[in-house]
């Protein structure tokens, strides 16, 4: 008998529980968090915008070949333009991107230091890199059995790539690279027609 009333008192007390439910509105979203939440849903996530600190500079040049009309294009982008970061590509005459840099302009803004800079975003980009004629021959040999590369006539040379790679390109007799670490230092990049973009092989100081 106990047990019949204590499951007849659990069924009235679930019953009273589903009609109180029952009774209760339901619950709204207020318009101001509705309105919100599809905001967040359908608003594009912002992106910052970098203004240049100087005009873009273009100019053609002979780069993955002799004949080639290759595209070099820089740009020097704030909002710091004391210190601009430099954004240089290279497109050869397809279009294709086969060179893509970006530096600081720090010590490039420093007119001792680099003087073809003068100082300004507009003179380091249009003086941050020197297309060669075609020259790769004339870089330092690496000597079978050497740990590097010769100096020849630079007062630092340091190879960035093993000795065949080394080897391989400087026998191409290419057009050289040159960005500007300095008024007397850089990085030499050549372009490998095997990978199809250019390739940093060495750093200088005259």
């Amino acid at each position: 008998m106990a047990r019949l009333l204590s499951w007849g008192a659990l069924s009235m007390a679930l019953a009273l529980a589903a009609c109180d439910q029952a009774s209760k509105p339901p619950e709204q979203s207020k318009p101001s968090e509705t309105k919100s939440n599809a905001q967040a849903e359908t608003a594009p996530a912002a992106s910052p915008s970098v203004p240049a600190c100087a005009s873009i500079v273009e100019r053609m040049i002979a780069f993955t070949s002799a004949q080639a009309k290759d595209k070099l294009i820089i740009e020097a982008l704030g909002p710091d333009c004391a210190n601009p970061a430099m954004f240089a590509r290279i497109f050869d005459a397809n279009g294709r991107l086969v060179f893509a840099n970006m530096t600081s302009g720090k010590w490039l803004m420093n007119a001792e230091l680099f003087p073809q800079g003068l100082g300004t975003p507009q003179g380091v980009a249009e003086n941050l890199y020197d297309i060669g004629e075609p020259n790769s021959k004339n870089l330092p040999e690496w000597k079978a059995g050497a740990a590097a590369p010769a100096k020849g006539g630079y007062g630092a040379y340091e190879e960035l790539i093993p000795q065949p790679a080394y080897e391989r390109l400087r026998a191409l007799n290419a057009t050289t690279l040159i960005k500007r670490g300095g008024g007397e230092s850089g990085t030499i990049f050549i372009y490998d027609p095997e990978l199809g973009e250019a390739v940093a092989v060495a750093i200088f100081a005259v």
